[in-house]
């Protein structure tokens, strides 16, 4: 049996292994690592190969199809991984509960009603679009005052040409939903909804609670209802069975060993004990409850950093420039870290300069990485449907507090720093853009590693946790 048994172990490890692959393959951890290479094998080598095959044998008609569909899964609002999430878990608890439940102590009767619709719950919770998790004009003013411009990540005054408002810190436009999302971390396909300041808890609470019954599933049906049916049809053979798989006693040498020679036998009589129905799920619980719980893992660490995934996305293009050699810190003067007030630019920037931070032009002077640029005053007209794009609205003087006050208490922490990547790598020089006013000239030094700066929004793993749970 060595060869089978070997063969399902390298499936499952593989299969796993991909799995893992596909869904966490993009973070940031790993874009630079192996992973993170196959991760853009599947989704960007391959298919870009099989689109060239495509448009040499086809003329790209089955890849114009194919985008279509797959475009409507992956960056569109529908109910379909809903569905087919909720149904799954539908069809998998009904198939192990039919056939036993009945069998089950009385703890475990009790407990399941308790644990099973949990999920259901917390995915409706995280599929709301609950009021503070977008950012509205009616809810504008309370969003900018919950978080602090950190000036590095995030810098007032700037607009969102969509939602026409200016962006609070920490906050994103999703295309997928059309409107911005306050302490936005990312568009969860399995929702189908935008994950942000209000609905983020209710996805820890699902990730944990489907973790939890996962392997709850498992062990119901492997262990509690298949175990003991399995042994005891085991007298039926003749080979000594104690030193194989079941046995408590035997030791592990022994086990391997038995394990490996009743590999066939167990699988054989525990579909004939339980089904596939039974067996199925077991194993199916067995093999995908460490997806949800590796995910609630890694937004546990992130809980502990201080960050969303999109904060841990624009941290890590900041690594990445910083292996240049081309960036440099600078600190803030005492009376520029708690200015309150900001007045907009003559002319309003779009979104990508601030995201990503600043940039020196090849003479050394510092410019925007905004791809909108600045416009002229004398092109703010009134908008029309036609010329929305050709317009920049003129702003009021909003309150952009850099140290801001957080349900009557002044944020713990206030920016002292400021990032900026020069294209040739000298020193920054003046004149700097607005933005970038109240830095010390004198400051400046090469930034390598992230360890020297500071991230505002970390107030230690407990408050960071407590300010998630209170939404």
């Amino acid at each position: 049996m060595e060869p089978l048994l070997r063969h399902i172990v390298i499936a499952v490890l593989v299969l796993s292994f991909l799995v893992f692959t596909v869904f966490f393959g993009r973070l940031p951890v790993f874009r630079k690592t192996p992973i993170g290479f196959l991760h853009r094998l599947i989704w960007q080598y391959f298919p870009a190969l099989l689109r060239r095959i495509d448009s040499a044998v086809t003329g790209g008609r089955i890849y114009r199809y194919s985008s279509r569909t797959w475009n409507y899964l992956l960056y569109e609002k529908h109910p379909l991984v809903i569905i087919f999430f909720l149904g799954l878990l539908t069809i998998s608890s009904t198939l192990l509960l039919f056939q036993t439940y009945t069998t089950f102590a009385a703890w475990h009767r009790l407990l399941i009603p308790l644990l099973l619709p949990l999920p259901y719950g917390f995915t409706y919770l995280s599929s709301r679009t609950l009021p503070n998790t977008v950012v509205t004009h009616s809810n504008h003013s309370a969003q900018v005052a919950a978080y602090p411009y950190d000036r590095i990540l995030f810098h007032p005054n700037i607009f969102c040409r969509t939602c026409r408002l200016p962006k609070p810190a920490r906050s994103k436009h999703c295309s997928i939903c059309g409107t911005c999302v306050a302490r936005a971390d990312h568009h969860c396909i399995w929702v189908n909804n935008c994950l942000g300041r209000e609905n983020y808890r209710w996805f820890l609470a699902l990730l944990a609670s489907t973790a939890v019954l996962l392997l709850y599933g498992a062990y119901l049906a492997l262990i509690v209802y298949l175990y003991p049916r399995v042994h005891d049809r085991f007298t039926h053979y003749d080979h000594a069975f104690p030193a194989g798989l079941l046995s408590a006693w035997a030791p592990w040498p022994l086990r391997l060993k038995g394990f490996r020679e009743d590999l066939n036998t167990v699988m054989v009589e525990s579909i004939a004990v339980g089904g596939i129905s039974v067996l199925g799920v077991g194993l199916l619980a067995a093999m995908t409850w460490p997806l949800p719980l590796g995910l609630l893992a890694y937004h546990v660490y992130l809980v502990w950093a201080g960050m969303t995934t999109n904060e841990a996305n624009k941290w890590a293009d900041w690594r990445d420039q910083m292996r240049e050699g081309n960036v440099y810190i600078g600190r803030l003067r005492p009376s520029s870290q708690y200015s309150s007030t900001c007045h907009a630019p003559a002319s309003s920037r779009g979104g990508s300069g601030a995201e990503l931070g600043w940039s020196m032009s090849p003479n050394g002077d510092a410019t925007s990485n905004s791809t909108m640029g600045r416009r002229a005053a004398s092109n703010r007209s009134t908008p029309t449907e036609k010329n929305w794009d050709d317009y920049t609205p003129e702003p009021p003087e909003i309150k952009y507090p850099y140290s801001t006050v957080v349900g009557g208490e002044m944020w713990p922490l206030a920016p002292r720093q400021v990032l900026v990547r020069t294209e040739n790598g000298e020193l920054p020089r003046d004149p700097l853009p607005p933005e970038l006013e109240g830095v010390d000239p004198e400051s400046w030094e090469r930034c390598h590693s992230l360890e020297t700066v500071d991230n505002v929004y970390d107030l230690g793993f407990a408050d960071n946790l407590r300010e998630i749970l209170k939404g």
